[in-house]
């Protein structure tokens, strides 16, 4: 069953073209990482995912719905969740307490992920 599924999916700032066209499909379940250079647009990809920036063309479904409308806020409620690099972590605390804390004051929500091993294997080619 796809959880997620993101269909050519553009992005510009200005003359800048950022994502051209980007498909991605996840599956209930799977936990998948998103790797590329610095500059390549996956910053952008999950902003437009969260609903912090639209996109300028494409969709972005989670279960079937179509989430342009929605705001961040609501996007969160509905499990979507970005986790931002910080270097404002309590050390004295693993990975998975840090990321969880997040959720400690937020509006109730599942947590998108599970903390498994990966269900499959992603690369990417140039």
């Amino acid at each position: 069953m796809t959880l997620l599924k993101i269909e050519g999916v553009t992005k510009s700032f200005g003359a800048v073209s950022v994502l051209h066209g980007v498909n991605l499909t996840v599956g209930a379940g799977e936990a998948i990482g998103l790797v590329g250079d610095n500059g390549a647009g996956k910053s952008t990809l999950m902003k437009i995912v969260t609903g912090i920036y639209q996109a300028d063309d494409g969709a972005v479904i989670m279960d079937g719905e179509d989430m342009s409308p929605y705001s961040p806020g609501e996007r969160r409620t509905k499990g979507i969740e970005m986790i931002y690099q910080d270097l404002a972590l309590a050390r004295q605390q693993d990975v998975a307490a840090n990321i969880l804390s997040a959720w400690i004051n937020a509006p109730p929500a599942p947590p998108p992920i599970s903390f498994s091993a990966a269900s499959r294997p992603v690369t990417f080619s140039a």
